[in-house]
């Protein structure tokens, strides 16, 4: 199947554009040189971002919606009814149950209305994948080497 191919796609699918062809490039750019993947890894781990899924979080919940029926306790083992941990379990397994589904063993967001606003089924990002993705996506929209400012300074410096 072709994502690009609207007549192709099923109802209500989201796919990421494919990556183009390096030599679409501009002018040999390399928008993302090794050393901003290690600086976004870095950011991540200093930063307290509650938007991405760690490995951890994307496993729980990956078990969670493939066992929806199955207790936090059995599922994850926990034998003290009383601990942090299972009340925690308990919060993310309805969290979880409540806007998220898995499609291909993968999460996603739900569809949803927000004030008035219609959201489509997106993919939840983790941690690990984040950078490929947001790469991958200004590729494929064809912004590498692309900056606003670039034509404001060349008009400014023209006068």
């Amino acid at each position: 199947m072709d994502a690009n191919d609207p007549s192709q796609s099923p109802h209500g699918a989201n796919f990421l554009p494919q990556l183009p062809p390096v030599s679409v490039e501009p002018h040999g750019i390399d928008p993302f040189p090794d050393h901003l993947e290690e600086e976004f890894n870095t950011y991540l781990l200093t930063n307290n971002n509650r938007k991405l899924l760690t490995s951890r979080r994307r496993w729980e919940m990956r078990e969670i919606l493939n066992y929806p029926n199955t207790p936090a306790h059995t599922l994850f083992n926990i034998t003290n009814p009383h601990s942090a941990e299972l009340g925690r379990l308990r919060n993310l397994r309805v969290w979880t149950q409540r806007y998220f589904e898995l499609d291909d063993n993968q999460i996603y967001r739900s569809a949803e209305t927000v004030r008035g606003i219609d959201y489509p089924k997106r993919y939840a990002l983790c941690e690990y994948d984040a950078f490929t993705c947001i790469a991958r996506l200004h590729r494929g929209l064809h912004h590498s080497g692309k900056n606003p400012l670039k034509k404001t300074i060349q008009k400014l410096t023209s006068y």
